[in-house]
């Protein structure tokens, strides 16, 4: 089992467990380009910290270091005071922009697309069938016809292209992956 020294994280960070539960959170809810951002913050903050690693410690050093990275980007999305100037008018222009990002990214996240149960379906049941009709040369309309006439499933010809085609991207690139 894992045992890493949680003292020590509290030590680097000077957070509660509580608090490190929080920011866990906080940034599981964050969108994707914000999180890269929470590591390259990370990276920098450790290039600065290095005098703090200790020998064999060093997963709960880059650990900390994260914490305290996203503590410092919940504090600048909320307007929090970090660098001792309160206000909003005492955030610098960069910092406003970040602020901005972070909030649009929230915003953006919220959109999220539903799945589509017909691209499931040409995943799950289908994929085997269209790929072998496809080698033989059958047109998408008329695997559109075959599909619905014993399948009794209608899908258009062309959203059963564009399904295909994803599945099959997907499918080529988890297998480069492996």
């Amino acid at each position: 089992m894992y045992q890493y020294d949680l003292n020590e994280i509290s030590r680097l960070t000077g957070f509660s467990a509580e608090t490190r539960e929080t920011l866990s959170r906080y940034y599981a809810k964050l969108p994707e380009p914000v999180r890269i951002e929470a590591y390259k913050i990370q990276s920098d903050l450790a290039r600065q910290a290095r005098s703090e690693k200790t020998q064999g410690r060093e997963p709960e050093f880059f650990y900390a270091q994260f914490l305290i990275a996203l503590h410092k980007m919940r504090s600048i999305e909320t307007g929090a005071c970090t660098h001792g100037k309160c206000g909003k008018d005492g955030l610098t222009a960069e910092e406003l922009s970040k602020i901005e990002l972070i909030r649009k990214g929230r915003i953006r996240m919220e959109h999220r697309k539903k799945p589509s149960p017909i691209r499931k379906m040409v995943e799950v049941r289908f994929y085997k069938t269209i790929e072998n009709f496809r080698a033989e040369g059958i047109s998408w309309r008329d695997i559109s016809k075959y599909i619905g006439r014993f399948h009794r499933c209608k899908i258009s010809h062309s959203y059963l292209k564009q399904c295909f085609e994803q599945i099959s991207a997907e499918r080529t690139v988890e297998k480069e992956k492996v």
